[in-house]
């Protein structure tokens, strides 16, 4: 049966696709579910699943949960009043102040990187101002609120990381003290079903110890160099010709590629749409604007035409096969 590229990179594309709408729609259930659940108890299933979390990385200091717990108060009133004219108003404060420290020809990036420290200080210390004003009721409706968001998303992340460690376990083992979270692996999950439903040698060079470098972005960056798509600019926005399945891997600030998402869809502009994973989201629309005012650089990697190569290359070896017999 001769393969039909277009077919496999469908069926690559819709499988992302589900997954992704999978972990969104579990997540925006039990949130609804936990939300009118007690604070007291929803501390304690948010504990209970970040130690999980930890242990399953390996993590001796509990740096995840520490920094969670640090900045529950000023997270919980943004999540809360994301909406309001007050939360807007410092977010344009922050977006406009972070804007000057990027665009600054003089500093240094570990400069920049300080003051950067130094305007979300103050953007927390300015959300927890707001919440100790609060009435009481109010305050533990906004935590409710936050915590029931907290385990939802925590839930939904590591049932994608479950599930994709059934379709990998085959091809090696995840390090778990690497995993940074399931961006680059959930959609690499897809090519990987593909290649053993197909018989086809996506990552050809692949060795079972060398499965854990198709997993983070700078790794697969590297492998997959012949497929990657830049811009002179660096930015996103300007890379040509981005397609539905291609895998666009996010700088952020002046820092390395190092977020993957999945081009998925276009909005009536024609602007590309993102879906990811860590977190789980559909509808990006970042390419043109992230938190410092300023578009996203990065890359792009042309998955269709990994998949066209990987289809003729497959025929090749058929006819060469059958070549031989003769």
């Amino acid at each position: 049966m001769k393969l039909k590229p277009e077919k496999l990179y469908e069926e690559y594309v819709e499988d992302v696709i589900l997954r992704c709408e999978n972990a969104v729609n579990q997540e925006e259930q039990e949130e609804e579910e936990l939300k009118s659940l007690p604070v007291d108890i929803l501390i304690k299933e948010f504990e209970r699943i970040i130690l999980e979390d930890e242990k399953y990385r390996k993590s001796k200091n509990q740096s995840l949960f520490n920094n969670l717990k640090k900045r529950i108060i000023p997270r919980a009133c943004c999540y809360m009043f994301w909406d309001t004219k007050e939360i807007k108003e410092l977010f344009n404060y922050r977006k406009s102040k972070l804007t000057q420290i990027n665009e600054d020809k003089i500093l240094t990036e570990k400069q920049k990187q300080v003051k950067r420290g130094v305007v979300d200080a103050y953007v927390d210390i300015t959300l927890e101002n707001m919440f100790d004003k609060l009435p009481e009721k109010d305050k533990e409706k906004c935590l409710q609120k936050y915590y029931a968001h907290l385990v939802s998303t925590f839930r939904a992340d590591q049932d994608v990381r479950k599930d994709i460690q059934k379709i990998l376990e085959k091809d090696g083992t995840i390090d778990p003290t690497l995993d940074k979270g399931n961006c680059t692996k959930a959609i690499i999950a897809s090519l990987i079903k593909l290649e053993k439903k197909y018989d086809i040698k996506i990552f050809k060079h692949l060795k079972r110890d060398g499965l854990e470098n198709l997993l983070h972005p700078k790794q697969l960056i590297e492998y997959l160099a012949p497929y990657v798509k830049k811009s002179e600019t660096g930015n996103i926005k300007d890379i040509e010709d981005i397609k539905r399945g291609d895998i666009c891997i996010l700088s952020f600030g002046d820092g390395p590629p190092r977020h993957a998402m999945m081009c998925y869809d276009f909005n009536s502009k024609e602007e590309p749409l993102l879906l990811g994973f860590s977190s789980n989201t559909l509808n990006y629309n970042g390419f043109y604007q992230n938190i410092g005012q300023t578009p996203h650089k990065g890359i792009v990697i042309d998955i269709q035409a990994l998949i066209n190569d990987v289809c003729k290359n497959k025929v090749k070896i058929k006819k060469k096969i059958k070549d031989n017999s003769r």
